[in-house]
């Protein structure tokens, strides 16, 4: 069967590094979450990166509480991005964004599309942060033909 892959790249040295396996059935394509967790200023950061299903509103669900119960069980300040394949309009999403600020995490904002081809101007891919981070500069990458969606670039600053 096919696996997805979530991989992360960083310029930090990584400390160490697992992947998850979500939920992915009915849906025949599996899907994981990868954790990696450096070191900057003294500090350990845990950085996740996940792809969810794209066809199923209720395999979405499921990967989306997989993914809470992971993250409550980190101490460490998280970045969390990906394509999470739901637009900012969602239940199911909006009620994930408000378990996350349980957790001292914000929703960095992105107010274009970011799949090429929708007709929506909304995003599916999105990137959460610990409170602790202060978002310096964001912005989408539309000039790179490596992929069917665009880059999401967010510069951060740890107070």
């Amino acid at each position: 069967s096919i696996n997805e892959k979530t991989p992360i790249i960083t310029n930090h040295k990584v400390i160490w590094s697992k992947t998850y396996h979500l939920p992915f059935l009915p849906s025949l394509l599996k899907r994981v979450m990868t954790k990696i967790v450096i070191e900057e200023n003294g500090q350990l950061i845990s950085i996740y990166n996940t792809h969810l299903d794209v066809k199923y509103e209720s395999v979405k669900e499921k990967q989306l509480k997989k993914i809470l119960s992971i993250l409550k069980k980190d101490q460490n300040p998280m970045i969390l991005m990906g394509d999470f394949n739901l637009k900012t309009n969602k239940k199911i999403f909006l009620d994930f964004i408000e378990e996350l600020k349980k957790l001292g995490m914000k929703h960095v904002d992105i107010h274009e599309k970011t799949f090429k081809t929708s007709q929506y101007h909304r995003a599916i891919d999105h990137i959460f942060v610990s409170k602790k981070f202060k978002v310096i500069h964001k912005e989408l990458i539309t000039n790179i033909p490596i992929s069917d969606h665009y880059p999401v670039l967010v510069q951060l600053e740890y107070k």
